[in-house]
C-alpha cells in the first residue's frame, strides 16, 4: 500500500500536468480553427481582403484531417484557379453594341460570382 501512496504522489501531479498541456493544446486548435471560420465569415462579401485570402490558406493546415471540409476547400480552390468559359448568351461579338457587350460581360461575371459563392457556403457548412 505505501508504493501505491509514493505512485499517486508523485505521478498525481505529473498527469495533472500532462492533462493540462493537451487541454491547452486542444484549446488552441479549436481556437485557431474557430478563426479561420469567423474570419471567412466576416469577410465573404470581399474575397480579395487579406484576412479572407490569408484564411483560405489556413484551410489546407487547420483542417488537413477533416475530408468533407477538404474536399468543399478543393472545389472552391479549383473554380478559383479556372479561367471559366462564357455560355452563348455570355459571348459578346464586335458586332455587339456597347450596351450589349456591358450586359453581357455582367450575366457572364455575375454567375461567377454566384458559383464562387456557392461554393464558399458549401465550405462554410
Amino acid at each position: 500500500m505505501d508504493w501505491l501512496t509514493l505512485a499517486t504522489i508523485f505521478f498525481g501531479p505529473l498527469l495533472a500536468i500532462l492533462v493540462g498541456q493537451l487541454l491547452a493544446v486542444l484549446k488552441e486548435r479549436r481556437d485557431r480553427r474557430l478563426w479561420v471560420f469567423k474570419t471567412l465569415m466576416r469577410t465573404r462579401r470581399n474575397p480579395t481582403s487579406p484576412d479572407h485570402v490569408g484564411a483560405l490558406n489556413l484551410i489546407e493546415i487547420e483542417f488537413s484531417k477533416d475530408e468533407k471540409i477538404m474536399l468543399a476547400f478543393k472545389e472552391l480552390f479549383e473554380h478559383l484557379g479556372t479561367d471559366h468559359n462564357r455560355r452563348k448568351d455570355e459571348l459578346v461579338s464586335k458586332d455587339d453594341s456597347v450596351e450589349e457587350s456591358v450586359f453581357r460581360d455582367k450575366i457572364f461575371y455575375q454567375r461567377i460570382v454566384t458559383e464562387r459563392a456557392t461554393l464558399l457556403a458549401k465550405l462554410l457548412h
